[in-house]
């Protein structure tokens, strides 16, 4: 029996690449990566009404989020960093 998909949908904003955040994001070293790293953590938490957890597999979320993403863990410190401060 094949296994039935399920589909999400991700609603983002016709405009999301020229909002002033993420133009400004883009211009930092490392920007287009932490912009990617922004929408996979958006598609990451889909499944439970945009809610990341933290499953307690490792010392840190951020130890979690970079095995899921595969991506480093200063990536992922430089994206929650960013994106806590521009609120």
């Amino acid at each position: 029996m094949a296994k039935t998909k399920i589909y999400f949908w991700l609603k983002v904003d016709k405009k999301f690449f020229d909002n002033l955040f993420i133009k400004r994001l883009k211009n930092m070293p490392g920007g287009y990566t932490m912009t990617v790293i922004y929408i996979r953590l958006m598609l990451e938490s889909l499944e439970d009404d945009c809610i990341l957890y933290y499953e307690g597999y490792f010392d840190s979320l951020v130890q979690e989020l970079a095995l899921k993403l595969d991506v480093s863990e200063d990536d992922i410190n430089m994206t929650v960093a960013y994106f806590t401060k521009c609120g």
